[in-house]
């Protein structure tokens, strides 16, 4: 009988206390981080702020090593690589408290570690540690979200939100901005924080001034998790450490990267990030030989601008460190071409990219030849329209029409160019990217749907067919529905801008809307003059452009109807 009692109080006191100890720990490390990094102090702060530092790793230390090795059904290499993040940073520290006094560090290397507000390698390298943990941690506390049984469409919205909401609270501190004296405002902190989340690229200031060293870390941030999604690395860390998801867990994954089957949902997640890393790594290397970097960018600043860019561009986010974008295109042709790839290449969607790589000997899926050949199309008649209308480089005009899909790059100042050509950008943005990608608008997949239903129609057709293939009717119906959904939503967010922003030209408030919606960036100019009103107007319409019109309307409306058990009597209307 006391046994049974013991067992009805729920979990024992030991591991309860030692999770409510981390939860501490966690917390005070975050207030210390954002304390030495988001706010001004005196060189009589930074020994104190060392000492709490390595005394929180400590702790975690210890606590890592009593988990690791206490008795318990588990073998010790289970235990290991249960928490090999957690051993990772910890060797990385022990090795840098051996080896870190004897080094020697380039004084250009010592400046920009200042800049970051770190005077030493071990105290960069410890705060670093500090920051992989919390983060860490942070997201493996998502894993019991996803065994709540909520409706994937809720999560992937509150997930945005939270992201929004988190990177606007770091972008609010002081040191976030290069003055720390002046500081970014409360809605310029969660624009730029939305525009990021939301990989779109739209800004109200030059990101590259304006923003401190640790204000760009957040904002890469804020990129990466944004375009790949923060269940993503939730899965894949489950992943790496040998962690089993449960069946509800699997089933909600199952339903937001729509795996054909549950054995799938790990493999998925696990391939998204790791093609992502790639991508962004070969894309740096390239990047840092080929981009015209400052004669007086040190090597840190060369490697830091490299990576930025690169993941930006994979990301679709469209976010740049330059003033003036990428107007170096016709100078800089490699790092050109290495920017639009990284942008097509992310853009596609993971689906397509997976099919593309692997090496089974199946044959190619149809989602698969309808992503490739409409990008294609895309690609070669935006850019040969384009050039046609405003001529200069062919290089350009392609670098423009791949970049308007939905990253939001400009290699020339789009406020400058003829209403033709915008109105052709807003149709290439208004299509966007694949399905399952980093970019936004109505998806490449739905826009071939939307042909080839206009096509059988034409034909006296009643089915839609494509490449031998019949596409079940649920998919025109969705392809149809995300389109009026767009439409309605890009009329709504420009009549809104209208009414708030009565003095500035139509064309430029609708080709903002579009450009919000659909998660582009590009602008002609208008952003930084908006008022508040019409900038929260923005962020909603970047909200729901990466949520997706679709999935914000389930969201909003609840799940799908059940199937009825009668019918109502047919009755033809006229169309047209």
């Amino acid at each position: 009988m006391a046994a049974t009692e013991e067992e009805s109080r729920g979990p024992p006191r030991g591991p309860r206390r030692r999770r409510q100890l981390a939860g501490l720990w966690v917390a005070v490390a975050i207030g210390s981080l954002v304390v030495r990094l988001g706010f001004p102090r005196g060189p009589d702060w930074s020994g104190p702020l060392l000492g709490l530092d390595l005394a929180l790793l400590l702790a975690m230390g210890i606590d890592l090593a009593r988990s690791t090795f206490r008795a318990s059904d588990d073998g010790l290499a289970a235990r290991i690589r249960g928490r090999w993040f957690d051993w990772m940073v910890a060797l990385l520290g022990v090795a840098t408290l051996l080896v870190g006094p004897s080094l020697s560090l380039d004084e250009a290397l010592v400046l920009e570690t200042r800049e970051l507000g770190f005077s030493s390698l071990l105290e960069g390298v410890v705060v670093g540690s500090l920051v992989l943990l919390v983060v860490h941690r942070l997201l493996r506390s998502q894993e019991w979200i996803l065994a709540m049984g909520l409706p994937p469409v809720f999560l992937l919205a509150a997930s945005f939100l939270a992201l929004v909401g988190i990177g606007t609270l770091l972008l609010l501190v002081p040191r976030a901005a290069a003055d720390p004296e002046n500081p970014l405002g409360l809605v310029e902190a969660l624009f730029t924080a939305t525009s990021a989340a939301c990989v779109t690229g739209l800004a109200v200031f030059d990101v590259g001034p304006r923003l401190s060293a640790g204000g760009e870390v957040v904002l890469l941030f804020l990129i990466q998790l944004g375009g790949l999604g923060i269940v993503a690395f939730v899965v894949t860390l489950s992943v790496l450490a040998g962690r089993d998801l449960s069946v509800p867990q699997l089933q909600t994954l199952k339903e937001m990267v729509n795996a054909s089957a549950l054995a799938d949902v790990k493999t998925e997640m696990r391939d998204i990030v790791a093609l992502a890393a790639a991508a962004e790594l070969v894309g740096a290397i390239l990047l840092f030989f080929t981009w015209p970097h400052a004669p007086e960018a040190g090597l840190l600043h060369r490697a830091w601008s490299s990576l930025f860019h690169a993941v930006s561009a994979f990301c679709n986010a469209g976010f740049t460190l330059t003033r003036s974008g990428l107007a170096f295109a016709d100078r800089a042709p490699i790092a050109t071409v290495v920017v639009m790839a990284l942008i097509v290449f992310g853009g596609l969607g993971f689906p397509v990219v997976r099919d593309l790589v692997r090496r089974d000997g199946k044959p190619r899926a149809l989602q698969t030849t309808l992503v490739l050949r409409t990008s294609l199309a895309l690609v070669v008649a935006g850019g040969l329209g384009y050039w046609l209308l405003e001529g200069g480089s062919l290089l350009v005009a392609v670098f423009q029409s791949v970049t308007s899909r939905t990253a939001g790059f400009s290699a020339v100042p789009t406020g400058e160019l003829q209403d033709a050509t915008l109105i052709l950008l807003v149709f290439l943005m208004a299509i966007g990217a694949g399905p399952i990608s980093t970019g936004g608008g109505i998806k490449t997949a739905t826009f071939a749907v939307l042909l080839s239903s206009v096509r059988a129609m034409l034909n006296g057709r009643d089915r839609v067919e494509i490449r031998k293939r019949t596409l079940p009717a649920q998919a025109v119906q969705a392809a149809l529905s995300v389109f009026v959904l767009y439409v309605l939503a890009s009329l709504i967010v420009t009549f809104l801008l209208s009414v708030f922003e009565p003095g500035v030209a139509l064309r430029d408030l609708a080709f903002e809307s579009v450009s919000a919606l659909s998660t582009v960036g590009l602008s002609t100019g208008i952003t930084p003059t908006l008022g508040t009103p019409a900038l929260l107007v923005l962020c909603a319409a970047m909200f729901l452009g990466r949520v997706g019109p679709l999935t914000l309307a389930m969201v909003i409306f609840g799940r799908r109807r059940k199937a009825t058990s009668y019918d109502f009597p047919v009755e033809d209307v006229i169309i047209g």
